[in-house]
């Protein structure tokens, strides 16, 4: 990376955008400076900054780094805002990188945001089962050929895989 490079506000907001996306109801347009506000206030971003990497960055600072207000961010911010995104410095100096790496973001996001809801439907599930073994759930399930038994030892390994999914992600 050349040092004397210019930071991109563009590559920036590329990554808190992947992070936190736009509200939905927030075209836009509507906003003078003609990019959307993140789904994310910069309060609690620089607060998820701060205990995530351990480094300090003021909501103003990110507030100009996202607003093309401060485009030449220290060393130190940098390097914070490239840990806790996790993408190369020079990342937030290449608007192309910072697109390519921000669409790899995105698809984490998405794919966390799967896992979650899966394991929370599963949680449901499990849940139900265990309330009420002959309740319509179970009475559905019987009706697709799935005996007692089998609803019984579902409802387990649904309960083994939540267990099992809540120690990796308390591992990541």
């Amino acid at each position: 990376m050349d040092e004397t490079s210019a930071f991109s506000t563009e590559a920036f907001r590329e990554f808190v955008c992947a992070l936190f996306p736009p509200r939905k109801s927030d075209p836009a347009s509507a906003d003078s400076y003609r990019f959307p506000d993140p789904g994310v206030t910069f309060s609690e971003l620089s607060l998820d900054i701060r205990e995530k990497t351990g480094y300090s960055i003021s909501v103003e600072t990110l507030r100009g780094l996202y607003r093309g207000k401060n485009t030449n961010p220290t060393m130190n911010t940098l390097d914070a805002l490239s840990r806790y995104f996790g993408v190369p410095v020079g990342d937030f100096h290449n608007t192309e990188h910072a697109q390519r790496d921000a669409r790899q973001l995105r698809a984490l996001v998405e794919h966390g945001r799967n896992a979650r809801q899966a394991r929370e439907q599963a949680q449901r599930l499990h849940e139900l089962l265990q309330e009420d073994p002959d309740g319509e759930l179970a009475v559905l399930l019987r009706g697709k050929g799935l005996d007692a038994e089998t609803i019984a030892v579902l409802a387990e390994a649904v309960a083994e895989q939540i267990a099992d999914d809540n120690d990796t992600d308390q591992e990541s």
